[in-house]
């Protein structure tokens, strides 16, 4: 995927290793302030992923 979008002349790729999963309060209609953030033992597989691309 990477090859054919340089091959169709893109500048650059954003990576990144995890999306943003907010918590709803669905009864209450109203987005939860829980935040849960990475770990550094995280890091390894998205490194990994990025020096094979």
């Amino acid at each position: 995927m990477s090859k054919r979008l340089c091959d169709a002349g893109v500048d650059g790729l954003v990576l990144f290793n995890r999306f943003y999963q907010p918590d709803f309060e669905i009864s209450e209609l109203r987005v939860l302030p829980n935040l849960d953030l990475s770990v550094p033992a995280e890091i390894r597989p998205p490194l990994l992923w990025i020096a094979v691309l």
